[in-house]
């Protein structure tokens, strides 16, 4: 199952179209290009249990005729990543509310057309949301705008006023439905719209992983740019089934910007990991140290022993197998949780 990312140009905008999932279904492989003739689109359907405060999203046939696109390559959870987080349900005020944050995966940044002048980044809904279980309506409670023209007039839709930089998660923003009648279960499609620098360009992350000599993270060879991911690079780690070659090691000590492991993608070794920007690990790092050291880092996954010296938020469920160390900065969000009864450290732990 392929997800689409559409370059789109609206008239005298330049918006990026990027198509995206609320929950995560990774791709590893780079797609091969696509002609730029017209295409069918595919959707993405997205369903809320309401009781159980899930939400879940799969690719969907677009509902619609053809549209003229000028690229369509592969997309979510490769190019962009659309998710959500602390989803409640208040059952007097018949509210449900999730925190939804987006992702950019690209080399380059969106929501600005020149790299500093913000237009933002925004989530549109192309249909619904419409109850599936029980009689009765579901509406937006709290959206930026009902007005918007993405794909057609009068779309509701949310708003990041912020550039998204390479592999940067943007704020958390929440999203509220409310719900009449006995409405237990909806559904609705979104899009992500948002300028970028270079619209023709959709390119990975520079070091992705390939493994094509080895397991050793600092032999060149095994990354795809043929160069060693230093403190300003954004890091891709592929699924297994991804690549031909070895899984990485950590390096005795290391220091990068980003990190990403994609679902079947594995990072063993006995190392020490510093990363100041987000780690996303939707594989497993199985052995070593990660440690978290920005002021506004977002961490996701499962890993071994965790040092956090800053401030993070845990934005899905994240678990360590091994010692965690908290100092000088809060960590919210998801749920941590922490196995093998491993030892647990707060130092100096900011209120």
């Amino acid at each position: 199952m392929t997800y689409k990312i559409a370059l789109w140009r609206k008239p005298a905008l330049g918006a990026v179209l990027l198509l995206a999932a609320c929950t995560d279904n990774p791709l590893g492989v780079k797609p091969g290009p696509v002609p730029p003739t017209p295409k069918t689109l595919s959707a993405v359907a997205c369903s809320v249990d309401v009781k159980a405060g899930t939400m879940q999203c799969r690719e969907a046939p677009f509902p619609g005729a053809p549209v003229n696109l000028n690229v369509i390559v592969g997309g979510q959870n490769h190019y962009v990543k659309l998710s959500n987080f602390g989803t409640e349900y208040d059952a007097g005020a018949r509210v449900l509310s999730t925190y939804v944050v987006v992702e950019n995966l690209l080399e380059q940044a969106l929501g600005t057309p020149d790299g500093s002048t913000i237009t933002g980044v925004d989530v549109f809904f192309f249909s619904g949301p419409t109850a599936t279980a029980g009689d009765g309506t579901v509406y937006m409670v709290n959206p930026t705008g009902t007005n918007g023209e993405f794909t057609g007039p009068g779309q509701t839709y949310y708003r990041w006023n912020q550039i998204l930089k390479p592999y940067e998660i943007s704020d958390p923003m929440r999203w509220q439905f409310g719900l009449t009648g006995t409405v237990t279960a909806f559904a609705f499609t979104v899009y992500v719209s948002a300028e970028a620098v270079d619209e023709s360009v959709a390119t990975d992350l520079g070091h992705v992983w390939t493994g094509s000599v080895s397991s050793a993270w600092n032999t060149a060879g095994n990354w795809q740019n043929n160069s060693v991911p230093d403190s300003t690079s954004s890091v891709r780690i592929p699924g297994a089934a991804s690549i031909s070659g070895s899984m990485p090691a950590f390096p005795a000590s290391g220091d990068i910007e980003n990190l990403r492991v994609f679902s079947g993608g594995t990072i063993t070794g006995t190392g020490h990991m510093r990363i100041r920007g987000n780690a996303n690990v939707e594989g497993t790092i199985t052995a070593g140290t990660v440690q978290m050291t920005g002021s506004a880092g977002v961490l996701n996954g499962t890993l071994a022993t965790l040092l956090v010296n800053g401030t993070i938020a845990v934005q899905d469920t994240t678990v360590a197998y091994g010692p965690v160390t908290i100092t000088n900065g809060p960590v919210r969000g998801a749920s941590l949780t922490l196995n093998n009864y491993t030892p647990f450290t707060i130092v100096n732990r900011t209120p």
